[in-house]
């Protein structure tokens, strides 16, 4: 749910501390984590806002935790669940494979996904880039799927301009 709604990289979501899901204000910190040995790419750290549905989801998985979980994708007991983000990339590959989806980059192909809908949606591509924490937009660009996108839209400005 946290890639769907906001992009973030794997890495962001295995080091993410609870107490830096700020529900009150509707913001996730990215920050880095001496603990799990994770350092936000490009070294900018940042926050984003967390979306209507993302909040509905977190203020109900928040609600079910102990106070000694420490991690959003913590083992119960205050550490983080995964070990590394390789460890998180074959759960979701796991979890791809008995859905029958093959042929995915598991974190990096929702990253994409999310990448391209804001694009497809019409969203600003330096807005994008801002989302997805890129320093060049040419990395955006990237990952955005173009074969994806409706271009009739953007030909059809051609006749607004008579």
């Amino acid at each position: 749910m946290l890639i769907r709604w906001t992009g973030m990289r794997g890495g962001e979501v295995r080091a993410l501390r609870v107490e830096h899901i700020m529900l009150d204000r509707n913001l996730l910190l990215l920050r880095d984590n001496q603990e799990t040995g994770h350092k936000i790419k490009g070294r900018i750290e940042r926050t984003l806002p967390i979306v209507e549905p993302l909040a509905e989801f977190l203020a109900m998985d928040l609600a079910s935790r102990t106070n000694k979980e420490r991690y959003y994708l913590g083992d119960g007991q205050g550490g983080p669940f995964y070990r590394s983000v390789d460890s998180l990339t074959r759960g979701i590959s796991k979890a791809l494979t008995e859905c029958g989806i093959e042929g995915v980059k598991p974190l990096h192909g929702l990253r994409g996904t999310v990448l391209t809908e804001l694009s497809r949606a019409g969203v600003d591509v330096v807005k994008i880039q801002k989302i997805a924490g890129h320093r060049e937009i040419t990395t955006t660009r990237r990952y955005i799927n173009a074969d994806t996108l409706e271009i009739a839209d953007a030909l059809a400005t051609l006749s607004n301009r008579e």
